[in-house]
C-alpha cells in the first residue's frame, strides 16, 4: 500500500521542474531538463502513484462503509500556482485517521473555468459519489472558507429544511 499518500500527492499535483531543481540547486545537485521532468512524471509518476491511491482510497471508503462509522472529513483543495493553475487536486481526510478518503485531480481546460470554479465542482463530485453511491456516513465537514462551498452547502441544507413535513421532522 502507498503509505505515504500526501507527499506523493504533493509530487504529482504541486511539484513543478522549477521547485525541483530549487531542491536540487540547495543540495548542489544537476539539475534535469524541464522536458526530462514532465516526461517522467506524465508517463511514470503520475499512473503508478494513481493507481495505488485509487486502489488504497477505495479500501478506506470500503471498510468505512462495512463499519457504518460515522465520519468527520476535511475537504480543501490544492492549486499547482497562485495565479492561472493548470492543475488543481481536491482531498477529503477522515478526521480520525487522517488518511485520505477521496482525491479528485484535474488539469485545466480553458472551457472548464479553471482553478477558480474547480473547488466547487470537485466538492459537489466528491461528496456526490462518497454520500449516494459508496453510503458513507458522513456526520461532519470541516472546509476552509471557500464562499462557494459555504453558499452551496447553505442552500442544500435550506432546501432540505423547507421540504421537511411535519411527519418527517429531523
Amino acid at each position: 500500500m502507498l503509505r505515504n499518500l500526501p507527499i506523493a500527492a504533493a509530487i504529482v499535483t504541486g511539484s513543478t521542474e522549477t521547485v525541483l531543481n530549487g531542491l536540487f540547486k540547495c543540495m548542489e545537485m544537476t539539475p534535469i531538463p524541464s522536458w526530462q521532468f514532465y516526461y517522467f512524471q506524465r508517463k511514470h509518476l503520475v499512473s503508478y502513484i494513481e493507481t495505488k491511491a485509487d486502489n488504497e482510497m477505495k479500501q478506506l471508503r470500503s471498510d468505512l462503509e462495512a463499519a457504518n462509522e460515522k465520519v468527520v472529513v476535511q475537504f480543501d483543495a490544492r492549486h499547482a500556482s497562485a495565479v492561472c493553475s493548470k492543475h488543481s487536486t481536491a482531498a477529503w481526510i477522515d478526521n480520525k485517521t487522517g488518511k485520505v478518503i477521496e482525491c479528485i485531480s484535474e488539469t485545466h481546460q480553458a472551457n472548464k473555468g479553471g482553478s477558480g470554479s474547480f473547488e466547487l465542482r470537485a466538492f459537489k463530485d466528491g461528496m456526490r459519489k462518497m454520500l449516494t453511491i459508496e453510503n458513507l456516513n458522513i456526520i461532519e465537514l470541516i472546509h476552509d472558507d471557500c464562499s462557494s462551498i459555504s453558499a452551496f452547502i447553505r442552500d442544500i441544507v435550506s432546501l432540505y429544511i423547507m421540504n421537511i413535513t411535519p411527519d418527517n421532522q429531523v
